[in-house]
């Protein structure tokens, strides 16, 4: 399996792939990676990659004209999926899926998001990756009437992980980074 990570990050790859069962795979030769810098792809002097969303909201999003041509010089077969909290999970039997699949782009994501525009162009798969290690990290208790949830984090690895909250209100994704 040829796997090709497009990030702004190229640097921190293989990180944490590089060990257990996919380090051994990949000291194994059962899969290999490459790392697209898309700042790589940016059109001003800057290498710019972000900017607001289109038809506004807070935060900002990485431009669909720079990924889009990151994806373009760089997607050849195979699937192309997009990391992101709002994805369909990552169990057992999608992982299964994906490890029959000769190449995999991943396009790892950064600031609010990437414009919707180019998860409609390019039929992008958004895949998210919680509670993967099985590890229960939130318990949801009452407090005089008031919901409230708490997160123990002290079993998890340092990296970036997302929070998805579903609410009355609606939906509420976090991002935390755990040193």
């Amino acid at each position: 399996m040829k796997v090709k990570f497009l990030t702004l990050y190229p640097e921190i790859f293989p990180g944490f792939l590089g060990h257990s069962v996919t380090g051994k795979a990949l000291g194994d030769g059962k899969w290999s990676f490459e790392t697209v810098n898309i700042r790589d792809y940016a059109f001003d002097k800057y290498g710019s990659v972000d900017d607001t969303p289109c038809g506004g909201g807070a935060g900002m999003v990485m431009r669909p004209d720079v990924l889009g041509a990151a994806i373009k010089a760089n997607y050849t077969s195979g699937r192309l999926i997009y990391m992101s909290p709002r994805g369909i999970p990552l169990n057992q039997a999608k992982a299964h899926e994906l490890a029959n699949e000769e190449n995999l782009t991943i396009i790892c994501g950064r600031f609010e998001g990437i414009d919707e525009r180019v998860l409609e162009a390019y039929n992008v798969e958004e895949i998210s990756i919680y509670t993967i290690t099985g590890v229960m990290v939130g318990q949801q208790t009452t407090d005089n009437g008031q919901q409230s949830l708490s997160i123990n984090i002290s079993n998890l690895n340092a990296g970036v992980y997302f929070i998805k909250v579903n609410t009355e209100d609606g939906e509420v994704v976090k991002r935390f980074i755990k040193n």
